[in-house]
């Protein structure tokens, strides 16, 4: 008697080797996607802005609609104060008389129901 289940076997067999090799198979390139359309570059030419840093601190505050920015690391750790408003796209460098020791890669929240910033760590 002829073995029926052979083809059966053989039509599982290319179906599973279809499954594997087409999601190996590199896509189809599509170009990148366009930017988001509400983005703005803030720092333009001639406006102040924060230096380059790495492991600065941001925190939205919602109550003033304003960022606030500090420390950062540039070779040296920072204590700078940085605050940007969102609805002028401007940023000022602030000089608080009482501030937290310089740091870098902390975290760094607005608490709305006390109306404070947060620093842990750093």
């Amino acid at each position: 008697m002829p073995d029926r289940s052979a083809p059966r076997r053989l039509a599982v067999l290319v179906a599973v080797a279809v499954l594997v090799v087409v999601p190996a198979l590199p896509a189809a390139a599509t170009p990148p996607p366009a930017p988001h359309p509400s983005w703005v570059r803030v720092n333009q030419t001639g406006r102040i802005a924060p230096p380059a840093a790495a492991g600065t601190l941001l925190a939205y505050d919602s109550a003033a609609n304003r960022f606030v920015l500090f420390g950062g690391w540039n070779g040296l750790l920072l204590d700078q104060t940085w605050v940007f408003d969102p609805t002028n796209t401007s940023w000022s460098e602030l000089h608080p008389s009482v501030a937290p020791a310089a740091r870098a890669d902390a975290a760094f929240v607005y608490d709305a129901s006390w109306g404070r910033f947060v620093l842990f760590g750093g």
